[in-house]
């Protein structure tokens, strides 16, 4: 997996980080995002449904690595 770049907005360390979610009728899916531990921030999320945990952890980490180029 991609190394994490820092935050986009404060700059800060950024993390994986997963939650367990509830999706009606009981159903629990594990949700991945990339959070910043400075200010919070986070990005895209994806849930383990269709997509095995280690893709969903693939596709926010490429997600938050993102940059738009400075103009």
């Amino acid at each position: 997996m991609a190394e994490l770049k820092p935050c986009p907005f404060c700059g800060g360390e950024a993390r994986l980080d997963k939650e367990n979610v509830c999706f009606g009728h009981g159903e629990r899916h594990d949700k991945y995002f990339v959070e910043c531990i400075s200010c919070g921030a986070r990005g895209k999320r994806e849930v383990v449904y269709y997509l095995t945990p280690t893709e969903c952890q693939e596709l926010v980490v490429r997600s938050w690595n993102t940059r738009t180029p400075k103009e």
